[in-house]
């Protein structure tokens, strides 16, 4: 009987909570446009009515192209064909909702507490906002959240049928992966490493050793020697995309290349300067130290190993606290029901209680009004970000067709949206020549845009006609007083010049 009642409270709890993460999800779901949506309703265009032909059309460099994430672009483009940008803020929201729901579920499922679970998610989620918008990223991370999941339904799979299906799911997420965000698909490898680590020393480490690290749990799970197995057939999932070899030597390319020297999410983290990984990691080493909570070694492994990427680079930050959350929620969870067992069904209780539903959906909606107000009233396009105006006035009076751009690298991405071809955009690595031998636009773009080289040298080498670039750059301030240029539109943000024959 008391069972029944405590999974009748689990259930209404759920309820409670789940409504609770739809609606601060929304809230969170970013309206204003990112680069990266930009030139994914481009391409996805482009490959619904030439399919991938490896061919970049955007710039007029005659490069070949990739197409890295060509299944998740070709999404935008349809969702946008459909209903316009309105269609792909809706699908925001809805992946945003998945996203929450996911961390919640997965989390609960991990730590069995519900009230951790909540509050890890509703943490990762507003660490996460700035992600939560239209880009292929969010999809994997709901990929990875489902990844994690399926990991652990492995390894506690006690029948043949279960240990099939959940390898069969980890398979199927990895072929996804791979077709929609290629440079992450070698991460997806990443995480079974700790689980497969913590078999590898439950193998080489006597049991004696258990009782010396007390606080430290080890896995002798036999599943877990069969989980290498599954990883090594999820390699062949990489096969499984029209894009060639892209997923196995996609992200080598990027990480040999010099756009990681330039673009910011690939740069090392200076901790001092990011509020969050300083208090997460002050919060997991706290209680490392001062509490008595049992850790499992894979979440050692796991949350340790991710931070230090994320040291390495700020752009693996965000799964540090997708993932490395998961631990964390544990953490907290074995803490809080080590400390006082009975303080979890109490607060439980009042959750389900008709004051305290009320309680907690008034409170949830209030601060996610604080989100909402913000991001609802903001535009499809920031104007302040992306050359509208100018543009506008760029396809009225000039043949774009018949001229040799050259474009802020922020600019790129809405200028191929409104089909005029660029010197460059925020698909940085195409740009390089790991991916296409012979050509380093992007170096010669941030050499002349730093003045570190002279821009008439790169601009007679690229037969440059117009440059348009913010009106309050160095290279704008050397322009504007050299009289082979001439200014031909401005506005508060750009500035036009054309190029004059000498």
């Amino acid at each position: 009987m008391i069972k029944k009642i405590k999974n009748n409270l689990n259930k209404k709890s759920n309820y409670i909570l789940v409504v609770c993460l739809i609606i601060f999800s929304i809230s969170l779901t970013t309206k204003t446009l990112q680069n990266d949506t930009f030139y994914s309703i481009a391409i996805g265009k482009h490959i619904s009515e030439y399919r991938i032909d490896n061919i970049d059309v955007f710039s007029w460099h005659n490069l070949t192209y990739t197409y890295p994430h060509w299944l998740y672009d070709l999404g935008i483009s349809v969702l946008y064909n459909l209903a316009g940008m309105n269609g792909i803020y809706l699908s925001t929201i809805i992946l945003s909702c998945i996203l929450g729901i996911t961390i919640y579920f997965v989390g609960r499922k991990i730590t069995k507490n519900e009230i951790t679970s909540f509050v890890s998610t509703i943490a990762t989620m507003v660490i996460l906002r700035a992600f939560i918008t239209a880009r292929a990223q969010l999809v994997t991370f709901i990929l990875f959240t489902l990844e994690i999941l399926f990991i652990e339904l492995f390894i506690q799979s006690d029948t043949k049928k279960s240990k099939v299906l959940n390898a069969i799911a980890l398979f199927a997420i990895g072929a996804f992966i791979a077709n929609i965000h290629t440079a992450v698909w070698p991460f997806f490898f990443i995480l079974f490493m700790p689980y497969i680590g913590e078999y590898i020393v439950s193998v080489l480490v006597p049991e004696k050793i258990e009782t010396i690290l007390e606080r430290i749990t080890l896995s002798r799970n036999n599943n877990q020697k069969f989980l290498i197995l599954v990883m090594i057939i999820c390699i062949f999932s990489g096969l499984l995309t029209p894009i060639g070899d892209a997923p196995y030597t996609y992200l080598y390319k990027t990480l040999i290349g010099n756009s990681t020297t330039y673009i910011q999410e690939h740069l090392p983290m200076v901790l001092s300067e990011n509020i969050y990984a300083m208090i997460i990691f002050a919060i997991y080493f706290a209680l490392l130290i001062f509490t008595k909570i049992k850790i499992r070694l894979k979440d050692m492994f796991m949350t340790i190993g991710l931070m230090i990427l994320s040291l390495f680079s700020l752009r693996q930050f965000s799964i540090f606290v997708l993932i490395g959350g998961l631990s964390i929620n544990l953490m907290f969870s074995n803490w809080w029901n080590e400390k006082s067992p009975q303080d979890y069904e109490f607060v439980l209780k009042k959750l389900t209680t008709k004051t305290g539903t009320i309680f907690i959906i008034i409170a949830t909606i209030l601060y996610s009004l604080i989100f909402f107000i913000y991001n609802g009233n903001r535009p499809y396009i920031d104007e302040i970000l992306y050359p509208k105006k100018a543009t506008k006035w760029l396809k009225q009076n000039l043949d774009v067709e018949n001229i040799k751009l050259y474009n802020e690298y922020d600019f790129g991405s809405y200028l191929l949206y409104e089909g005029v071809p660029v010197f460059i955009d925020s698909r940085a690595d195409l740009y390089t020549p790991e991916f296409n031998e012979g050509q380093d636009v992007f170096s010669d773009f941030f050499a002349t845009s730093g003045l570190t080289t002279y821009y008439e040298d790169t601009f007679e080498k690229y037969n440059i006609t117009h440059i348009m670039i913010y009106n309050n750059s160095m290279l704008s301030v050397f322009l504007s007083k050299d009289e082979n240029y001439k200014t031909i539109y401005v506005d508060e943000c750009v500035v036009i010049y054309e190029r004059l024959e000498k």
